[in-house]
């Protein structure tokens, strides 16, 4: 596992995120700012610490990440900006519903992921991945990823939070705001 690309975007409450590969081991993991909380999901934030490609799209050194992992859903979405807060598009991991230990995320990746660019076309990515490693999953697992690519490909298709916005510049109460998002009472 090499350096992680990601460090805290602000001073104050510091999570360690553990992002876990299909097959339990650790793929990578990162240090976040902590944003908000409610009882339905925890909003971390980042700052990019070098440049990552990807095939049509680039992460640039200081570019700014959202990390909004609901407790109950089969996904967490990350939200790109630049370092302006321009929006540059999300991508979201299927995996499993986050635990939130102390200050420590954790959530194993379940290999299909979607990406959305600005203008919320989306890519559905690794689905010959996933058909590869099919049999290895418990087939309620399989359920489970395939409800979340609808769930999310759903909100994208809807324009719901977070994927309303065209590039504008960042809201910093988006996720608050979110219909996946409920304020504790």
């Amino acid at each position: 596992m090499s350096k992680s690309p990601w460090k805290p975007a602000a001073k104050g409450p510091v999570f360690h995120v553990v992002l876990l590969r299909f097959d339990g081991e650790v793929r990578d993991s990162w240090q976040a700012s902590f944003e908000s909380k409610t009882n339905d999901a925890i909003v971390l934030r980042a700052v990019a610490t070098k440049r990552l490609e990807f095939d049509d799209f680039t992460i640039e050194r200081g570019d700014l990440v959202r990390q909004y992992f609901p407790f109950k859903d089969w996904f967490y979405i990350q939200e790109y900006s630049d370092s302006r807060g321009r929006l540059k598009g999300w991508y979201c991991n299927i995996g499993t519903p986050p635990s939130l230990k102390n200050s420590t995320v954790t959530t194993r990746d379940l290999i299909l992921d979607i990406f959305v660019k600005a203008d919320r076309s989306y890519t559905v990515l690794d689905e010959d991945e996933l058909e590869e490693k099919r049999e290895l999953i418990p087939v309620p697992t399989f359920r489970k990823i395939m409800d979340a690519r609808d769930k999310l490909v759903q909100m994208v298709e809807g324009g719901e939070r977070p994927f309303d916005r065209d590039g504008q510049t960042r809201d910093p109460n988006i996720f608050a705001r979110s219909s996946l998002v409920r304020e504790s009472r």
